[in-house]
């Protein structure tokens, strides 16, 4: 039996806050750099994208007052969760950080919040991907996954998106057990599934 020739691998470009990011952004990254079916192109640290600013600081809003007193307390009682934990994501990054690196891409995963997404590089085949809501621990940035646990829901949910045209598409979404007290042990959960 003739065998078939391999495909090539996907091209993928990610797009980070800075390389700082919070460790389940590195797991994340090491997974498509560890994955057959991809090759990690470039990782593109947001002040080096066209329309991106890296130093936009979340404000500190009354509505945020709330989440943020409750993440401390969560801290205090549960400990810090490790997906949010700093990690350095320097090591997977090594050689390949300059927009010159995303050429011929397939397909750009973008690790910043859905409104703050944009990418001036050059066009991917697929288009560019985002994470909703994207939790990087920041006040402004997830507190839906705050609310959903105040609300008692059984499921934190994330999807991922195609950005472009006028209304995001959903490519699939995840979802993960709420913990009914932590915010931060429901972080630190695995999936439970993922559904299109």
């Amino acid at each position: 039996m003739p065998s078939e020739s391999a495909k090539p691998p996907l091209r993928v470009a990610v797009l980070v806050e800075s390389l700082n990011v919070p460790e389940w952004v590195r797991w994340t990254v090491a997974q498509i750099d560890a994955g057959e079916a991809f090759e990690l192109a470039a990782v593109i640290p947001a002040r080096d994208v066209n329309g991106v600013s890296a130093s936009a600081s979340p404000r500190k809003e009354a509505r945020h007052l709330p989440y943020l007193l409750y993440e401390r307390v969560d801290a205090m009682v549960f400990g810090a969760g490790r997906a949010m934990s700093t990690t350095d994501l320097s090591p997977l990054s090594s050689g390949r950080m300059t927009l010159a690196d995303a050429r011929a891409l397939d397909v750009v995963v973008s690790f910043l919040p859905l409104a703050r997404t944009a990418w001036d590089g050059p066009a991917p085949r697929y288009g560019v991907w985002a994470i909703d809501p994207m939790d990087d621990g920041a006040p402004a940035s997830a507190t839906s996954r705050f609310w959903e646990l105040r609300g008692s829901n059984a499921t934190a949910a994330t999807a991922l998106v195609a950005v472009g045209g006028d209304v995001p598409r959903v490519i699939t979404r995840g979802s993960l057990a709420a913990d009914p007290l932590s915010l931060a042990r429901t972080r630190d959960q695995p999936p439970v599934d993922g559904s299109s």
